[in-house]
């Protein structure tokens, strides 16, 4: 290198330090995307009261306190903007519209019915931080090229109910099993909005995967590598081809 060539692009090097708060005042970074903390732990401290009894959380579901909880969630789906609907199986779903609506849908959420003594954020943590990307996306004006659906499953301490039932792996057999509530399947369906005398509809859905440890739902919208079909349990909304088995147990 030239000795003339070799001081200016020392001499650029050099000045970089004092351009640099220049650059960053003309061109500045976006600022990423933060949830409303505060809010979500509001939402979890005031769920705490519905169900809780001196031995833990009781919100099993098809009880008094599980119709209570669904309504508290739902009021949340409201507030967010977003509206609220059951389906055959009684899950609560609610869509923010993409720009493609050609596209399908990608589901992000989890459940609110407890075991019996049961935590306050097992659960909970998941479909409430779901409603709170989802309102700070609509808060933000951001919207993503696919439909985004929170969905909070029924009964997933019970046996995984509505999350079978969207994939189609529910029958009259379990339809029979008797909750920790004493009702039905069947009949705590009913009891929460949805109607199994319908034609249960399979919902095309990305790739959403259920974390083994937390039971947090996570969704891709791209087949997962190896290593993590390996580490996660799988829910796959489109083709059953993965190898894990398809739902997470606690």
């Amino acid at each position: 290198m030239k000795r003339r060539t070799f001081l200016g692009h020392a001499g650029t090097l050099a000045a970089m330090p004092l351009v640099m708060p220049y650059l960053a005042h003309a061109f500045p970074a976006a600022a990423p995307m933060r949830v409303n903390g505060p809010r979500l732990n509001e939402w979890l401290t005031n769920f705490d009261r519905i169900g809780r009894t001196p031995t833990g959380i009781n919100r099993v579901a098809y009880s008094e306190a599980d119709l209570a909880g669904r309504a508290f969630t739902q009021q949340l789906l409201r507030d967010a903007g977003l509206t609220p609907r059951i389906d055959t199986a009684g899950n609560i779903y609610a869509r923010l519209d993409g720009t493609d609506r050609t596209l399908a849908p990608i589901l992000i959420g989890s459940h609110i019915d407890s075991v019996t003594d049961g935590g306050n954020f097992d659960g909970p943590v998941g479909s409430f931080g779901a409603i709170e990307v989802a309102r700070t996306l609509r808060e933000k004006g951001t919207r993503l090229r696919h439909p985004l659906d929170v969905v909070i499953w029924q009964n997933e301490e019970g046996g995984t109910t509505g999350s079978k039932t969207a994939v189609g792996e529910m029958n009259d057999v379990e339809l029979a099993k008797v909750a920790r509530s004493g009702k039905t399947i069947r009949d705590g369906i009913g009891i929460i909005g949805g109607d199994v005398s319908r034609k249960l509809h399979l919902h095309a859905r990305s790739l959403t995967v259920e974390h083994p440890v937390t039971g947090e739902m996570m969704t891709f919208t791209a087949p997962l590598p190896d290593h993590m079909a390996k580490t996660w349990k799988m829910l796959d909304w489109n083709e059953k081809d993965v190898p894990a088995d398809p739902f997470a147990g606690n």
